[in-house]
């Protein structure tokens, strides 16, 4: 499956505020594929497009100019280096999201709506890779750092406008990535995206392990299989959602609060995805709701 240099995402309605034009992966057939993002031509698709920057030298990203560093952000207006975020912020989100009933999925028209959407999902990783890497999450981004990284990069989602995005983890596992329930056309077709900030810490036994891994499953069953955990279905036990409940409502102004302290786990976890599958939401109306923010 290789891109199409004439398909981008200038193409079709964009969902970040901000980001590059890139190539789609081509989808042939009306059928739903299951599909992945290949990680090394992306990085060198916007390694054209921003000076060459290098995800696999961390001496190169740590020395980034702080222009290029305000860029990034951009992407990720709340990143932390700790999963602690300002409890305003995360509740301004509940808010904002109150008219929706959630958890949702997001309804896609068709299948070059769902590959335009992939490749901005990816962005969003890439950026937050940049900044992983430059302040050295932890000390040690990637490694043990999943569940920064995919608080991180849920609120990115939100804040974008996309509330469909969930926080999932596998506790017997100790992985913690992003889970996107969508459906695709008039028969609304199931399916789920899995956006994983730090998988090249899942493959020890690889040289070049694959950095932010995306990839679209087609239909409800699915798992998350590397080499992590002796090759362990990492498929989650947990997950977070824009319509979880607030565990302290009475939280004070301004007060940081761990991602995982603000917000109530939901341990159902396929019932969550069924409910989100029965209550898909179209791009217009995500781009609406993006709208709204901004005025």
């Amino acid at each position: 499956m290789g891109p199409n240099d004439d398909l981008n995402c200038s193409a079709r309605e964009r969902i970040l505020r901000v980001g590059f034009e890139l190539p789609l992966p081509v989808l042939e057939g009306c059928s739903i594929p299951s599909f992945s993002l290949l990680p090394s031509f992306y990085e060198n698709e916007i390694g054209i497009r921003n000076g060459s920057l290098d995800l696999s030298s961390k001496e190169s990203l740590r020395k980034i100019a702080p222009k290029e560093q305000r860029f990034y952000k951009n992407f990720l207006p709340h990143f932390s280096r700790d999963a602690k975020f300002n409890s305003n912020i995360l509740r301004s989100f509940l808010r904002e999201y109150q008219h929706l009933s959630l958890p949702c999925s997001v309804l896609f028209e068709d299948v070059a709506d769902l590959a335009s959407f992939v490749v901005e999902a990816y962005q969003l990783a890439y950026a937050h890779y940049v900044l992983g890497t430059k302040t050295n999450i932890k000390n040690s981004f990637p490694h043990y750092c999943c569940g920064v990284s995919a608080s991180n990069l849920v609120v990115g989602f939100w804040d974008h406008g996309i509330s469909m995005a969930m926080y999932a983890f596998d506790g017997w596992d100790d992985h913690h990535y992003l889970a996107i329930p969508f459906v695709v056309g008039k028969n609304q077709s199931p399916g789920m995206i899995v956006v994983d900030p730090t998988s090249d810490q899942l493959y020890p036994g690889l040289k070049n392990p694959p950095r932010n891994a995306v990839f679209a499953i087609n239909g409800k069953k699915w798992s998350y299989e590397t080499q992590w955990a002796g090759g362990k279905n990492l498929f989650p036990t947990g997950l977070y959602h824009a319509g979880s409940n607030l565990k302290n409502p009475e939280s004070r102004e301004k007060r940081a609060v761990y991602f995982s302290e603000f917000l109530e786990v939901e341990r159902d976890v396929e019932g969550c995805f069924e409910r989100a599958w029965g209550n898909p939401i179209s791009l217009i109306e995500v781009k609406s709701s993006l709208e709204q923010k901004v005025k």
